[in-house]
């Protein structure tokens, strides 16, 4: 029996009877408070989000119920767990929110998982992300294709081909590796003949039983909607079946796909998306292609949701639930927020700019607020003393009683960060929907470890 496609629209929270009818109440929800979800957390201090009248007072008042080490805020972020004498009224809001969540957790009985391998050294070079990853999903296209009697793969982002090497080597797939990447490709390419190299001569020491593998082919070029069919079919006879899946999609390369997959003869899609911040929406400088909305409702309502609400649903607040990090993303927010007010202060940007970008930092960059600032100034081209430490100092000193205020602001804005998610998979489903197809969604990564988890999986009826 398939493990997927089991129960009609099965993968909606229990209360839910229909993709569109929850994605639209996502969008309700969404819209309501999209004046608190459009307040960065940057701009915390400078723009004295904490005195916005629209913000109920009830929320303020966890300024004087929660402890010192945040624990209830992690516990909330992470758990959904409310405390017996918080306010009613953001009671109620986070039961509303946590109806209204996808599953995260893998709960189905996958026996997919793969633990033995012809090359023992398959994991060179792979983050421990990527270790978790791989695996797992390998094993899921594994099994699906072969509930389809689909033997050839299309691998669509493929970069350093650790997927499409899994497949090809492991499971004996045919793969067609797409990424318009030369270097990433070259890398696929080198990875895959190291493999075989290696499996080869474990053969000849007995150490391995077959060195049968699939065909591993790559294509490296930009491959449009359009030419996307034909150029599969370079590789791929006319009547074969095939399926497309890709690992991590980065922003409207999980779009494409969808458009790609009605457009062509594939027989599957497996689609795994991240990057919700780098989906392009309609505008007047972007006029034609978009990421989002696909669907014709959300199309038909003109849905956008802005840069700020893209980049919310990226966060992952489940993963707080280790005390440590959730104190960590705390003092990064504060950071941050702090030294945004000191640069309009002091005269280094103006209040009307947009907020430098400063991009990830070491960890070793937060061991204190002075070396961090002295960090963030050296990444956008600014003396390390641009601020007197004395400076810095003050404003640290003058603004740490208010570090819970911020806290209390991030971590109810990062509730609905999930239902912002939510709603560009539900988008996604829909559009497929529309177009004929049956649709699951499957969460298969441990959440903590990989919080983009969601298979969006589609065959055509």
């Amino acid at each position: 029996m398939d493990f997927a496609f089991q129960d009609r629209e099965g993968f909606l929270p229990s209360h839910q009877h229909s993709t569109q009818t929850y994605l639209l109440q996502l969008a309700k929800l969404i819209d309501e408070y999209r004046w608190f979800l459009q307040l960065h957390v940057v701009d915390f201090f400078t723009q004295n989000h904490w005195d916005d009248t629209r913000i109920p007072t009830s929320w303020k008042h966890l300024e004087e119920l929660i402890s010192d080490d945040y624990e209830e805020l992690i516990e909330l972020a992470a758990k959904h767990k409310v405390q017996e004498d918080w306010p009613l009224e953001l009671s109620e809001l986070i039961q509303t929110i946590k109806k209204l969540e996808l599953n995260r957790q893998p709960t189905k009985n996958y026996d997919f998982l793969r633990t033995e391998f012809k090359d023992g050294s398959w994991f060179n070079g792979m983050t421990p992300k990527k270790k978790h990853e791989v695996p797992l999903l390998t094993g899921f296209v594994e099994t699906i294709a072969k509930q389809h009697s689909v033997r050839k793969v299309v691998d669509v982002g493929a970069g350093q081909g650790y997927l499409s090497c899994m497949l090809a080597c492991e499971c004996n797939f045919d793969v067609i590796a797409v990424d318009n990447n030369e270097i990433q490709t070259c890398g696929a390419k080198k990875r895959v003949n190291d493999i075989i190299k290696r499996i080869e001569f474990a053969h000849k020491k007995g150490n391995t039983n077959s060195t049968e593998i699939g065909k591993f082919t790559v294509v490296n070029e930009h491959v449009s909607i359009e030419s996307f069919n034909s150029v599969i079919h370079q590789f791929v006879e006319e009547n074969d079946p095939w399926l497309m899946c890709s690992l991590h999609a980065c922003g409207d390369l999980s779009a494409t796909m969808a458009h790609m997959f009605i457009q062509s003869d594939s027989r599957l899609l497996l689609n795994i998306g991240c990057c919700y911040n780098l989906l392009s929406e309609k505008s007047d400088s972007n006029p034609n292609f978009v990421g989002f909305p696909l669907s014709r409702k959300m199309k038909s309502d003109g849905y956008f949701l802005g840069r700020t609400l893209r980049m919310l649903a990226c966060q992952a607040p489940q993963r707080w639930s280790n005390n440590e990090n959730g104190a960590e993303f705390f003092k990064h927010n504060f950071y941050r927020a702090l030294l945004q007010l000191i640069m309009v202060k002091e005269e280094l940007i103006k209040i009307t700019d947009e907020p430098p970008k400063i991009g990830k930092l070491r960890k070793h960059c937060f061991v204190s607020f002075e070396v961090y600032c002295q960090s963030a100034f050296a990444r956008l081209n600014y003396p390390s003393d641009a601020v007197s430490s004395d400076t810095l100092h003050k404003y640290y000193q003058e603004y740490l009683p208010f570090h819970k205020r911020l806290a209390i602001f991030w971590t109810i804005r990062s509730l609905l960060a999930p239902l912002l998610e939510a709603l560009v998979l539900m988008d996604r489903a829909c559009y497929l929907q529309e177009n004929d197809c049956e649709v699951d969604l499957l969460p298969i990564f441990d959440p903590i470890e990989s919080p983009r988890n969601m298979v969006v999986l589609a065959r055509k009826r």
